[in-house]
């Protein structure tokens, strides 16, 4: 895989984890009834969709497969 292929889906990767990490806080925040789900939420979409542009990015790059799965990565932190 190229360098920049490399970067753009490991760019991907952290985007794709902070949606995930948004996501259940905002569960957390809809079951408490907190006051600042709204926001959240509205941290949600935006985190999801700079993940699903960087994704998209990286697919018409042409690229390869990557050489480590987003598993592996995220057993390395």
């Amino acid at each position: 895989m190229r360098i920049d292929e490399t970067v753009l889906y490991e760019e991907f990767v952290r985007a794709r984890m902070e949606a995930v990490a948004l996501t259940d806080k905002y569960r957390e925040a809809y079951e408490a009834n907190a006051p600042d789900r709204d926001l959240l939420w509205e941290r949600v979409v935006d985190q999801t969709e700079a993940a699903r542009l960087l994704l998209e990015s990286w697919l018409e790059s042409g690229h390869s497969e990557p050489e480590e799965t987003e598993r592996d990565l995220v057993a390395q932190r």
